[in-house]
């Protein structure tokens, strides 16, 4: 089954699909409570990871391997300059990224904590490797990782 790609307000389809979700909420979002009153607050309900309450909430499904690792990690956080990195971990985390030439798509997960630990506290490695899983909102588990609904969207789907 293919994975949606996204909500599309010109599909029949999706906006029908918007409109029973809402509707029917089949997992208990409670969008009756502010479909009227707030428009924002209904918004959030769809749009916001952190709202969604499906349990267990959906994530974004991405495994860390050499690549990614190697896409999101801040080179300077590895350099030569104060760092918990000491030069035993530096010649590990090389082994580590030259999967990228012979495995690229093999998971490095169980090795995640350790890469954090080399670079500094609060690091923008961390933030970004972290980043990278996410809680799903409703509205991105009905039509794709990438989907915002918007509020003129919305009104649109709901008067037609």
């Amino acid at each position: 089954m293919p994975l949606p790609t996204g909500y599309d307000p010109e599909d029949p389809v999706d906006v029908a699909a918007l409109k029973a979700e809402v509707a029917n909420d089949p997992i208990g979002m409670g969008y009756s409570q502010f479909i009227d009153s707030s428009t924002k607050k209904f918004m959030e309900l769809l749009n916001l990871g952190e709202k969604n309450v499906e349990s267990p909430v959906p994530t974004t499904a991405v495994t860390l391997t050499a690549k990614v690792l190697f896409d999101n990690m801040v080179s300077s956080e590895f350099a030569d300059n104060p760092s918990p990195a000491n030069d035993g971990d530096r010649m590990w985390l090389h082994q580590i990224l030259s999967f990228i030439h012979d495995a690229p798509n093999e998971s490095i997960e169980e090795y995640k904590d350790r890469i954090i630990a080399m670079a500094p506290n609060n690091s923008a490695t961390e933030a970004n490797i972290d980043a990278l899983i996410r809680d799903l909102s409703r509205a991105q588990v009905l039509f794709g990782n990438d989907t915002f609904i918007t509020d003129l969207q919305w009104a649109a789907a709901r008067s037609s």
